[in-house]
């Protein structure tokens, strides 16, 4: 029973222990703090006074040092319009400013000898052995070995051309550019006009009566030379003409009547034949109307 009220007693004894610990460390470092406080404050700092030394240097002593740089001679601008033109086969074709904001040094279109076009800078080798030395308005100073040559921009034409002086601008001074939006073009559809067909109208065929009587005979236009439409009449049949006959002699005798119908046969077969004709006639026209 003992040992089970120790187990259960023990994690709040640990708590007192540690309580007692911790109130203990709080007291101590009270304690030393309280300590050095009343320490510090007995201590009384006199200073030593100090010997003022006064140094004259006068302006002899101080110039040596340089204190604002060094005064440097300004160099005297090198008079470079009497320079003599190159002979080189180069042509200037523009001048970009210096930007010394930005610490870019100016520059030049200049063309070759191979008719190409490049932007030189100051310092930079060019064409013909030659390296571009500096930059102005109108013209460019080259060095050749040494030696100093102006090239001057081409005599303006008689067309007109102005030449142009070109500004120093980077890509992070350019404006946006902000491409157009693509839009599709609108095509009218064509309309389909259905032709239109004058409607053929029948016309009845005409007819003419034969002066010889008889049926009457269909009218057929033909064509002019000029387009124009003739009338064609169909010729009209013509009966056998009759001839008189002397009566014959007495000792002749008459014909025989198996004569005169074979005669008759043959006008009747001659009729038919001329009526087959027009009736062919008929249809032709009709088919030529009706097309």
């Amino acid at each position: 029973m003992n040992k089970d009220k120790l187990l259960n007693s023990a994690p709040s004894i640990t708590a007192s222990l540690l309580l007692i610990a911790a109130t203990a460390t709080v007291g101590w470092r009270g304690y030393q703090f309280w300590l050095d406080y009343n320490t510090k404050k007995e201590v009384v700092v006199k200073a030593a006074p100090a010997t003022q030394v006064k140094q004259e240097r006068t302006v002899q002593q101080l110039a040596p040092l340089n204190l604002f740089g060094k005064n440097e001679p300004v160099a005297q601008k090198k008079e470079t319009e009497d320079l003599p033109s190159t002979n080189l086969r180069l042509t200037l074709r523009g001048v970009a400013a210096t930007n010394l904001e930005k610490g870019e040094s100016g520059g030049a279109l200049i063309e070759g000898p191979d008719r190409n076009t490049d932007f030189f800078r100051v310092g930079e080798n060019m064409p013909g052995n030659a390296t571009l030395h500096s930059v102005y308005a109108n013209r460019v100073v080259i060095d050749r070995r040494g030696s100093l040559e102006n090239l001057f921009f081409p005599e303006e034409s008689s067309s007109g051309a102005s030449i142009e002086t070109y500004a120093s601008v980077s890509r992070d001074d350019a404006p946006d550019y902000t491409e157009p939006a693509y839009e599709e073009p609108v095509y009218e559809e064509p309309q389909y006009q259905e032709p239109e067909y004058p409607e053929p109208q029948y016309e009845e065929p005409k007819y003419e009566q034969p002066d010889s009587g008889g049926e009457p005979v269909p009218v057929v236009d033909a064509p002019h030379d000029d387009g124009s439409q003739q009338a064609i009449s169909e010729p009209a049949y013509q009966e056998e003409p009759t001839y008189a006959i002397d009566q014959p002699p007495e000792e002749l005798s008459e014909p025989s009547n198996d004569n005169s119908s074979e005669l008759s046969e043959m006008d009747e077969q001659r009729r038919q034949e001329i009526r087959d004709r027009l009736q062919k006639l008929r249809e032709q026209i009709r088919q030529k109307n009706n097309g």
